[in-house]
Order: structure tokens, then C-alpha cells, then sequence
């Protein structure tokens, strides 16, 4: 007659011991206050407005009335696709970038920054929809607020050209090169 192994019963009960510890370890978690959404979609919006005045007295736009209509069609048949941002006005600019060193990038307040010489590249309109979906998920995860708020920009690796002066003394960059 062979004989079985007997598992012993700490072994059988270390799931649920497991599941218990996980349980208790939720309860001892600190509830955190988040804002209302549309408190915090007024605050990015007003800095939003801030930044993009600011950017766009350095840079040179590019303005074609027709182009950005197209560009913004584009942009706000993204938008409508998402609970979040489905009710925030949505901008896609273009920048006269001569020396071509311009990514695209976006500012809280749905305001995204396209490079003028990307346009002759893009073959298809989902490559633009594509390209504007990635900046409005940077928007839609508040990015550039987050990192203001938390002044990870600092002097790290961003030497940026934007300077927002509700941030002086901490000294933070906004937009990197």
C-alpha cells in the first residue's frame, strides 16, 4: 500500500492567509481627497492658457485657417472618444519650425503643438490622428501639470525655454529642447 504525502495545514491555509494580509493591508491605506474633475480641468485649462500665450509670443506659428480646421476635426473626433477629455475645447497648432528641432508636445488644457515640417512626411490621416492621440493621452494623464506640481522638470534633463512665473521660486522649466 503506497502512502500519501500529508500536507501540513499551514501550507493548506496559506492562500487564505495570504488573501487576509492583502485584505488588511487595503483597510490600512489613508483615504486621499482627490479634487473635483471639473476643478481640476478649470486649473489646467488657466495653465494651459498661461503657457501656450507664453510659448507662442517666442515661436514663430504657423496660421492657415484651413489646415487648422482640418487639424482640429481631427483632433476632436479623438476627443469625443473619451469620457475625460469629451468636453474640453481641443487645439492643434502648428509651429514654423525652420530649423526643423521641433517634436510635437502638448500643454495641459488640450493644446497641442505640431511641427510645420512634419506634415509634408505624414502619408495618412490615421498617422496625424495617431500622432495627436499620443499627445492628448499625455493631456488626458496630466502630464506637464503633474510634473509642475511636483517640479520634476527642475534642472534634470530639461533646459527648457518656457518659464512659468507662478513657479519662480522653485525655478521650474515647462518645455524642454
Amino acid at each position: 500500500m503506497a502512502r500519501t504525502a500529508r500536507i501540513p495545514d499551514w501550507i493548506r491555509k496559506l492562500p487564505l492567509l495570504c488573501l487576509a494580509m492583502v485584505l488588511l493591508e487595503g483597510c490600512a491605506t489613508v483615504p486621499v481627497e482627490l479634487a473635483p474633475p471639473e476643478a481640476i480641468l478649470r486649473q489646467d485649462n488657466e495653465l494651459g492658457r498661461r503657457l501656450a500665450k507664453r510659448l507662442e509670443s517666442e515661436v514663430r506659428m504657423k496660421s492657415d485657417l484651413e489646415l487648422a480646421v482640418y487639424l482640429r476635426t481631427v483632433a476632436e473626433r479623438l476627443v469625443l472618444g473619451t469620457r475625460d477629455l469629451a468636453y474640453s475645447p481641443v487645439g492643434v497648432f502648428l509651429v514654423d519650425d525652420v530649423e526643423r528641432r521641433w517634436h510635437w508636445f502638448s500643454l495641459p488644457g488640450a493644446r497641442i503643438y505640431l511641427p510645420k515640417s512634419i506634415l509634408p512626411v505624414i502619408e495618412y490621416e490615421n498617422e496625424l490622428a495617431a500622432m495627436i492621440a499620443v499627445e492628448l493621452g499625455h493631456v488626458w494623464r496630466r502630464h506637464v501639470a503633474l510634473r509642475l506640481e511636483g517640479n520634476t522638470f527642475g534642472n534634470h534633463a530639461y533646459t527648457g525655454f518656457i518659464y512659468d512665473p507662478d513657479v519662480e521660486e522653485s525655478g521650474s522649466t515647462v518645455l524642454g529642447r
